[in-house]
């Protein structure tokens, strides 16, 4: 039987998290080169991360990394949750387990009553609007050196949570933000 488990990162079974390094390490090998070419985590700690995982029989089917940060953006700050390494190992791609995933982390972080905004990006089309998600094709990512930093190819996907943020929306509609180094 399929069962879902939520972990705090650090927290996760070595069972599960070889699984989770071994995909992360093939399918974003970028993250794992130089001096992090060992690395045994998938997202800083600093972020809060919070894993939500499907497994069969100690077998991973899906997984995906809830995380936070503050963000300021137009005089304001906003405390914003995000989606990080989300996947579905190929033999159980495209019978629901993303989908089953995102929709928990979703209503998890709809719990979290601190909670502003979520901010992610990713370049699948349909798959998070699915989920509620709302793209945000205006809205321009900044990524990397601070002083010189590069727009993201990936699509802004959101959610506005809080009284605040949905007050605020307009100030993302059609803006720059910046990512910080790498988004989540």
């Amino acid at each position: 039987m399929i069962q879902q488990h939520i972990f705090a990162s650090r927290d996760v079974p070595e069972r599960f998290q070889c699984q989770i390094l071994s995909f992360v390490r093939i399918q974003w090998p970028e993250l794992f080169c130089g001096a992090q070419r060992l690395r045994d985590w998938t997202s800083k700690p600093e972020l809060h991360p919070v894993t939500f995982l499907l497994e069969e029989e100690g077998v991973l089917i899906s997984r995906l990394e809830v995380v936070w940060d503050v963000l300021a953006h137009a005089g304001e700050t906003y405390r914003t949750y995000g989606f990080s390494g989300v996947f579905t190992y190929p033999a159980f791609r495209k019978q629901g387990y993303g989908l089953r995933l995102v929709c928990s982390a979703r209503a998890f972080i709809e719990q979290q009553a601190e909670a502003d905004l979520m901010l992610f990006h990713s370049t699948l089309t349909g798959f998070y609007e699915h989920a509620g998600f709302e793209r945000m094709d205006h809205l321009i990512t900044l990524v990397g050196d601070p002083n010189l930093p590069e727009r993201s190819p990936e699509t802004a996907l959101m959610l506005f949570l809080s009284d605040k943020g949905r007050r605020d929306r307009s100030h993302f509609e059609q803006a720059s933000v910046y990512g910080g180094e790498r988004i989540w």
